[in-house]
């Protein structure tokens, strides 16, 4: 199985096989040579892939200004919808 190729594979694998980490704001789970940072936002899961090598610190500050973007688009997404939807009344 390549999980470079395949990420959704990752669901699939043992999970007695696969080094998680957890904390209350994300999770990372890392194979033999990728790491899967992933942050829940609601009902969706922001996911950041890398390679082992890369720094986990690095990496879980990206995750958390991706996250942050995602959360800030959004908001203007829902203003702008809620301003179509007035002038449509």
């Amino acid at each position: 199985m390549n999980l470079h190729r395949r990420p959704h594979n990752l669901a699939s694998l043992d999970a007695n096989s696969l080094d998680t980490h957890t904390n209350h704001q994300h999770t990372y789970v890392e194979t033999e040579s990728v790491r899967y940072a992933y942050q829940a936002m609601e009902q969706l899961y922001l996911l950041l892939i890398t390679n082992k090598s890369s720094n986990i610190m690095e990496d879980l500050e990206t995750l958390r200004l991706l996250a942050n973007l995602v959360y800030k688009v959004y908001q203007v997404a829902i203003q702008d919808s809620t301003r179509v939807a007035r002038r449509c009344t």
